[in-house]
């Protein structure tokens, strides 16, 4: 990780965790939701839990 390549991929690669880790608390936040599920004057779309795993960080690859 010496060369100036290798700096700017180990960037983007930081940057694209951030992103990854970012839109899986997104997902994430929906599970939130479920406390309204039975509350009929909600609609639907904000009823929705979505469960979703992208495994951004090499801790979540590794399976710890």
């Amino acid at each position: 990780w010496d060369s100036p390549e290798a700096q700017v991929a180990g960037a983007v690669d930081k940057e694209a965790i951030a992103f990854c880790e970012e839109a899986q608390a997104r997902f994430d936040s929906t599970a939130d939701r479920q406390a309204f599920a039975d509350f009929p004057w909600i609609p639907p779309e904000l009823q929705e839990v979505v469960v979703i795993f992208f495994g951004c960080s090499e801790e979540d690859r590794s399976g710890e």
